[in-house]
């Protein structure tokens, strides 16, 4: 009689939640930015109200992307180096939330980290919401993954 493969569908299962988790997140969150070809502005009626980081607390590691435009050079960087390991992305639990420019929904979050709507900035929150990282440059993903993997949490994640 063949062995079930239960464990892997389990995995399997967190990593396609995982990963579309992150996309509804991206999606909620710059469907409010400034209007440009690849991404057209959203009637006001549809746009989010806030931005609650809070609902991800113990169940998603966020980096959050500051940036005054979706163009923005250092955001594009950022973003684009992230997006090329969604393995990586999703073997940490993480969500990537973009704070786009000064729409209504983005100014508690900015507010509430103490960044300014011209700036670029990248953070990383812990699964207990705690600031673990903040730069005003683009970060590679390298070294977000070795601090995320030297964290007390991270390390008991693996052992699993």
């Amino acid at each position: 009689m063949p062995r079930p493969c239960v464990p892997i569908i389990k995995s399997m299962r967190t990593t396609i939640l995982t990963h579309l988790l992150m996309l509804l997140a991206i999606f909620s969150v710059t469907s409010g930015c400034e209007s440009t070809a690849e991404t057209p502005a959203m009637p006001p009626s549809s746009q989010p109200t806030t931005i609650d980081l809070s609902t991800y607390q113990w169940q998603n590691r966020v980096i959050v992307i500051f940036a005054p435009a979706a163009t923005d050079a250092n955001a594009v960087q950022q973003r684009t180096s992230l997006n090329a390991d969604p393995q990586a992305i999703g073997d940490r639990d993480l969500v990537i939330v973009e704070v786009i420019g000064d729409r209504h929904h983005t100014a508690a979050v900015r507010q509430q980290y103490g960044v300014p709507t011209s700036q670029f900035t990248v953070l990383l929150i812990g699964k207990d919401a705690g600031e673990k990282l903040r730069a005003t440059e683009p970060v590679e993903p390298a070294a977000i993954f070795r601090l995320i993997d030297s964290m007390p949490m991270r390390q008991r994640e693996m052992r699993r």
